[in-house]
């Protein structure tokens, strides 16, 4: 049997674990509650049927838990990963505690199955992490936590709630292809960047958050929720957003120029002030360029009169050809301003 040493550290004895032949001494009881490992710590394929209790532990090399199943509880929590940590495909049959715990290097949860709830409120994500097809059955809970490199949940699936309040991503927050049965909480979080595309989600509490999003799918699922929610306003503004981004988005054609104008002359039937304002615009230069900069009270009542169309009865005389083809556009224009103000003062009531 290797003997193990212990040592004394701010106040606590922690066992040194120096080699894998301490650990499968000591893997039988589960407990390596302040320990230090100072060799890689390999748990790969494990079956725990004790509580597993590391709590504390400072992993000082890479810490590989694949395919390990911890059949009772499952303690992590103030534990320390200062190199790699993998624990993809393992099973955690209760409650996985890993609250306050920090993750220095890479971590990998891909395609983690927890039965019960997970608890990893005020954890600290130093590098990427990658929940990629993984399966919480139950509440899992994320309050408070630190992701200071991306944060990947694609195609996950949380059967109940997913808590993130008081979460901060610093990068990007990806829920891509994801499946949230209950409630996806980001309230009072900070979110760098947002992904929800594809994702199914039918409820996100949202509070005053700002999100920031690369594609049009992300506002697109944000206003389907405000809609059930009969928040029209929040509804709006991601709309707002849904159509910026699909703007910058899209290549040079027809639809961008489309949407450019529209944005240009109304934001995208959101401003009453900057559609009225445009009308205004549009109507004073083209009757400069059709007048000649010669003002008249009684024709340019009558050239902005959206039932005015015949240029001969506004215009006495001098009128060309050019003049013609520059009428027709600023009627037509015209038309179209007039649809961009009913919109926008229909903002919170139309159908988004």
């Amino acid at each position: 049997m290797n003997k193990i040493v212990k040592v004394e550290k701010k106040g606590k004895k922690y066992c040194l674990i120096e080699n894998q032949s301490q650990i499968d001494e000591r893997v039988r009881g589960g407990d390596f509650s302040y320990c230090i490992f100072l060799c890689d710590a390999n748990f790969q394929g494990i079956n725990f049927t004790q509580d597993a209790n590391f709590m504390g532990v400072n992993f000082t090399q890479n810490a590989d838990f694949e395919d390990a199943t911890f059949v009772e509880y499952a303690d992590f929590s103030q534990a320390i990963f200062t190199q790699k940590a993998n624990f993809s495909l393992a099973t955690f049959k209760k409650n996985a505690f890993l609250s306050q715990t920090v993750f220095t290097k890479d971590v990998n949860f891909s395609q983690v199955i927890f039965t019960e709830n997970a608890y990893f409120s005020e954890a600290k994500f130093k590098d990427e992490v990658i929940f990629y097809k993984t399966i919480f059955t139950q509440d899992a809970f994320f309050q408070s936590v630190l992701f200071i490199k991306d944060a990947e949940f694609a195609l996950t699936t949380f059967d109940r709630n997913a808590h993130f309040s008081n979460t901060t991503f610093t990068q990007l927050a990806d829920f891509l292809s994801a499946k949230i049965q209950g409630v996806l909480n980001l309230g009072v979080s900070e979110v760098a960047k947002l992904n929800l595309q594809l994702t199914t989600v039918d409820r996100i509490a949202y509070g005053d958050i700002k999100f920031n999003a690369d594609n049009r799918e992300t506002f697109l699922t944000l206003k389907n929720v405000a809609l059930k929610k009969n928040d029209q306003i929040r509804a709006l503004e991601f709309h707002q957003q849904e159509y910026q981004t699909h703007f910058k988005n899209i290549k040079l054609g027809g639809d961008k120029l489309i949407l450019g104008f529209e944005y240009l002359v109304s934001n995208f039937g959101t401003s009453i002030w900057r559609s009225f304002l445009s009308l205004v615009i549009i109507t004073a230069l083209f009757y400069i360029a059709i007048n000649d900069c010669n003002f008249d009270a009684k024709s340019f009542i009558n050239f902005i009169f959206p039932t005015s169309y015949n240029i001969d009865n506004i215009f006495k005389s001098g009128v060309s050809g050019a003049d013609r083809v520059l009428f027709l556009i600023y009627k037509t224009l015209q038309l179209i301003m007039i649809y961009e103000i009913i919109k926008s003062f229909r903002k919170f009531s139309r159908q988004l």
